[in-house]
């Protein structure tokens, strides 16, 4: 009963947020600010001006979404020895999405000079069991994600606002795309690692975005402003403004120029939040069947923690007189950080698709610096429950898995990675039937995970889904670090 309570005052908040909202953005057009789902392709702008004047019509989209799970516990996880994290075998989660795109201004000529952009999931998820875990701290979860809200307005052809909450993708790669440079960390896609299904799936930030288009370009600027944690004297408001501000606790500045020249899509991006950061993306396509892209991205600094023996064992004979100490440090503004991608895609004449890219990361650690976290939680994991260790400032074997737990970038620590995915938009030789294998492998030591995704379409608003994930490499490995060996999912999901 009380699990409902909480999901009906969630849904009367949410329908309460966005309808203040509306009403609010629709009473103040001239302050507000950006443009959203603006094509830049050459193609896609001539596209555009054919289809201006075909109507003022909103557009709505729902999804309902019915997810169970299950998760096979890796039994050598160092992050993750015996089990302290209690980490679930089955789970459930049930999605509601809701997506609308309402025209306020009719633009005699632009469709439409104003319109308001919603995105909105309602997610509710069940564990197995009745007793929390740090893994799961709650057995039931009802939670509303407000992934987008913001107003588009277009006052000529060559010129776009937007104002809101907005979820902005960028790149041209598939399984990183480093000059996403709004990419804000997200739960919503579940054991769904698939890197175009996250971007879409995940909450946009407090943004105004200013663009203007011509023949084949556009030059943009986005600013994100910097917004404070809610003084609201209620724990449970201060607790859902603070949710729709999370991505907007420091100032940021992004500028991008986009051209399509000599067959060729070239971005040019300038980013600033707290460090510098340059970038680049280029694609072409060669005939009909092979198209080559690559991103790159420098920054100063890094956000990354650095993992390090601080001490080693002392012994005074057979005593242990002084313990090994492991430690996570920061690094340096000075030192210049690249990471870049870079690959390609090829469609066969039977239609089946296949992308290969290798993906550099200059934030990274290196060899002996993953060996350092290797040793530190191997050791942490034989002497974290050791009452011999419990020092006045605490236990500094719990202290460095709680540490590495918080710091671990699932397929994200290492240096090199290649990635490969081939997929059938008609497997069984029907429209009906889509099926993708992917796999992506960190080079260093050959661990990596596999996925393989198959799909039904029952009909034009009914289809099913299979998902398996398997995750390979010993301990000593990042992919053998993560939680699990294996998940999957069996999906059954309606849109409307």
């Amino acid at each position: 009963m009380e699990d409902f309570r909480r999901q009906k005052n969630i849904f009367v908040r949410t329908i309460i947020l966005v309808g203040v909202t509306l009403l609010l953005s629709t009473g103040s057009i001239d302050a507000a600010a950006k443009a959203i789902g603006i094509e830049t392709r050459a193609e896609e702008i001539d596209e555009e001006e054919k289809t201006e004047s075909e109507g003022f019509k909103p557009f709505w989209q729902i999804l309902l979404r019915e997810e169970p799970g299950y998760l096979l516990d890796r039994q050598n996880s160092l992050l993750n020895p015996n089990d302290i994290l209690g980490m679930p075998r089955l789970q459930n989660r049930f999605l509601v999405n809701f997506d609308t795109t309402v025209p306020i201004v009719d633009g005699k000529g632009i469709n439409p000079l104003a319109e308001f952009v919603i995105g909105d999931t309602f997610l509710y998820l069940q564990y197995e069991g009745s007793e929390p875990t740090p893994a799961k701290p709650q057995i039931s979860d009802a939670r509303n994600f407000l992934k987008e809200a913001y107003l588009n307005i277009r006052p000529t052809s060559f010129w776009s606002l937007s104002a809101g909450r907005r979820n902005i993708t960028d790149g041209v790669a598939y399984s990183h795309n480093v000059v996403d440079f709004l990419a804000n960390p997200t739960t919503l896609p579940g054991v769904n690692f698939d890197n175009r299904f996250r971007i879409k799936n995940r909450e946009g930030s407090i943004l105004l975005r200013n663009e203007f288009l011509w023949k084949g370009g556009a030059l943009s600027y986005t600013y994100v402003p910097s917004l404070t944690t809610s003084d609201a004297s209620d724990p449970k408001i201060r607790t859902e403004v603070d949710r729709l501000t999370q991505f907007n606790r420091q100032d940021a500045h992004w500028l991008k120029l986009y051209q399509y020249v000599g067959g060729f899509d070239v971005s040019l991006h300038y980013f600033y939040k707290g460090r510098h950061n340059a970038g680049l993306a280029l694609a072409k396509v060669f005939g009909d069947a092979l198209e080559l892209h690559g991103e790159l991205r420098a920054q100063n600094g890094s956000t990354v923690m650095t993992p390090y023996e601080q001490s080693a064992d002392v012994y005074f004979g057979p005593s242990l007189v002084q313990p090994a100490i492991y430690n996570y440090q920061g690094r340096s503004d000075a030192t210049i950080y690249t990471r870049g991608i870079f690959g390609g895609q090829y469609t066969f004449e039977n239609k089946l698709n296949l992308s290969v890219e290798y993906y550099y990361n200059g934030e990274g650690y290196s060899q002996a610096q993953m060996d350092a976290l290797y040793s530190g939680l191997a050791l942490a994991g034989s002497r974290y429950t050791n009452p011999a260790f419990n020092f006045p400032q605490g236990n500094p074997y719990q202290m460095f898995l709680y540490a590495a737990n918080m710091n671990f970038s699932y397929m994200a620590m290492g240096e090199h990675y290649l990635f490969l995915r081939l997929a059938d938009p008609e497997f069984f030789g029907s429209s009906k039937w889509e099926a993708a294998v992917y796999s992506s492998v960190l080079l260093s030591d050959g661990s990596g995970m596999a996925a393989a995704d198959i799909s039904y379409k029952i009909d034009k608003h009914l289809d099913v889904q299979l998902l398996v994930n398997v995750f390979f490499g010993n301990s000593h490995s990042e992919a053998g670090l993560f939680y699990q060996g294996l998940s999957s999912l069996v999906a059954l999901q309606a849109q409307f």
